[in-house]
């Protein structure tokens, strides 16, 4: 297990490998950081919108 952090955190430094996440992880994690603004309306019901039409087209 070690080992494999090491690989990953070697990917990452030295080759500039990044992580990979989804259209709906990077909404949700924009959306979790406008908790307590007055924005979070705003972007909560965007990012629901964006959620819906993605689906589409992966479907």
């Amino acid at each position: 297990m070690e080992r494999d952090w090491k690989a990953e955190i070697h990917a990452q430094q030295e080759l500039g490998e990044r992580q990979r996440f989804t259209l709906k992880d990077a909404l949700e994690n924009y959306v979790n950081n406008k908790i307590d603004t007055k924005a979070y309306g705003y972007a909560k019901q965007n990012t629901n919108i964006l959620n819906q039409i993605s689906y589409r087209f992966i479907r």
